[in-house]
């Protein structure tokens, strides 16, 4: 079988939540799935150089087939003129698989899979940038998803939505969790660090960092927390200056940016508490990986995460920032709850394996032939 895989989300320098999917899915499937062939599709006008991309020509099975059409014009003419048909550029495919939204055209007869990781853009849509309202809408997510063959859900909370907002059949939708990394850095926490509370997302409104700095400045007026710091990781989304605005002139916060890896798993590994106050996730990888770096995680009683994380975290109501900051309070001082969470979150993440979600994909693959 010959299997199509848009890979663009990849070629981006600072990959997101999908592209970290994306990337740990495609590594495992190619590895235990060694009789199909893989051909990798991406458009950049621009000269790629990417690691990842080239880590995937060590799989004799898997081939890259990259085109530099200008962007917009590729984006305008797959949306309007649905040319060129990009199976039709891999030469021939038995199926293409979407792991995130794209502009996509493809021939009648290629059978599709997509994966709908979250839909807050319908839930959620003022806290959207007008760009960004007008790229879903122009992509039109609805009918990306209704002309799948078969659609991967990342949660049962995904698949929920994508029943009722989009009226999908529940047959067509694969609920597959994602996973998490087994491989950990070989180091010791670093008693020299300051005490900090870490979050890692994207700067932009859903994910309700400007509650968590208000929560914590109210931690630290406290006497007893007063030497703590919030350690803010990310790239900058849509609509992220109010949140810098609102951490201004309080040195205790950091905004630490983009981190590689290697530099996320130490901090991981010496917070003494991970907070994702998140109004809305399809999944949520960070609080995820924080248990397996056994990190007391507070997490928003919202959307996917309590289906996630389960009885690993403590949940708050995200629009409550005083019950946020009683929470950071208790995680901090009593060892007995610090201690039930971490233990919770060793059994919970090993429910998550990268593995396992690649053979799950590889199932739907074959269903459809």
């Amino acid at each position: 079988m010959r299997i199509g895989i848009d890979v663009r989300c990849l070629i981006e320098p600072h990959h997101s939540g999908v592209a970290y999917y994306t990337k740990n899915l495609l590594e495992h499937l190619f590895a235990v799935d060694t009789k199909n062939t893989y051909l990798l599709f991406y458009n950049s006008y621009r000269p790629v150089k990417n690691t990842v991309l080239e880590e995937y020509k060590k799989f004799s099975h898997v081939s890259l087939h990259s085109y530099s059409w200008p962007n917009k014009f590729f984006n305008f003419s797959q949306k309007y003129f649905k040319r060129p048909l990009i199976d039709k550029l891999l030469g021939g495919v038995d199926i293409f698989f979407a792991p995130n939204l794209q502009f996509l055209a493809l021939s009648s007869d290629c059978k599709k899979v997509s994966t709908a990781h979250d839909l807050s853009f319908e839930i959620y849509p003022e806290f959207l940038s007008l760009k960004r309202k007008f790229w879903h809408k122009v992509i039109n997510p609805r009918k990306f998803f209704s002309s799948s063959d078969a659609i991967i859900a990342v949660s049962k909370n995904t698949k929920k939505d994508l029943i009722n907002i989009y009226n999908i059949p529940e047959d067509k939708i694969n609920v597959i969790y994602s996973g998490v990394e087994t491989q950990l850095i070989a180091s010791v926490p670093n008693e020299t660090q300051p005490k900090y509370i870490l979050t890692i997302s994207t700067l932009e409104p859903r994910k309700n960092i400007e509650s968590l700095i208000t929560a914590f400045k109210r931690l630290i007026k406290n006497e007893q927390y007063k030497d703590y710091q919030l350690f803010i990781v990310g790239s900058k989304g849509w609509k992220s200056k109010s949140i810098y605005k609102s951490a201004a002139n309080e040195n205790s916060i950091k905004f630490l940016g983009y981190v590689s890896e290697e530099k996320k798993q130490e901090l991981y590994m010496n917070a003494q508490a991970f907070v994702f106050p998140s109004f809305y996730e399809g999944f949520g990888f960070p609080p995820l990986q924080a248990l397996k770096y056994n990190v007391p995680v507070i997490a928003a009683q919202t959307s996917s995460l309590p289906e996630i994380l389960g009885p690993a975290a403590l949940y708050v109501n995200p629009y409550d920032s005083a019950e946020l900051s009683r929470a950071l309070q208790s995680v901090l001082q009593n060892n007995s709850l610090r201690e039930n969470l971490i233990n919770a979150g060793k059994t919970q993440a090993n429910n998550f394996s990268w593995e396992k979600s690649a053979r799950d994909t590889l199932a739907v693959f074959n269903s459809l032939v």
